[in-house]
């Protein structure tokens, strides 16, 4: 099964965000103070640096995101930029109603 890269984004964000969640939470109801300071601020700084994946992680997305908005919005423009030609070309090429003169520019 092949993932498009969108998912896979989408996918390695919800992990992050959600693996900063679970240390958050496992945090903050454990009480920690068996333990060394080492392990307390490297415990604490791995559930940053997944929020902080996350949020790098959501900002490509975005970015992904509206420059596909941009290139489907070309799109369509030059879509309708070429149905206006072909229908000026028709409206050239054919008499007018009722025995008018085509359209000229």
């Amino acid at each position: 099964m092949k993932l498009n890269a969108k998912f896979r984004r989408r996918l390695f964000g919800a992990f992050c965000l959600g693996a900063a969640g679970v240390m958050l939470v496992v945090g903050e109801t454990n009480p920690s103070s068996g333990t060394s300071p080492g392990a307390f601020i490297g415990y604490w700084l791995a559930c940053f640096g997944f929020a902080s994946f996350a949020i790098a992680v959501a900002v490509l997305d975005l970015r992904a995101v509206r420059r596909e908005a941009r290139e489907v919005q070309r799109n369509l423009l030059a879509d309708a930029l070429q149905e206006i030609e072909a229908e000026k070309r028709r409206r050239q090429a054919t008499p007018g109603r009722n025995g008018s003169a085509p359209l000229k520019d």
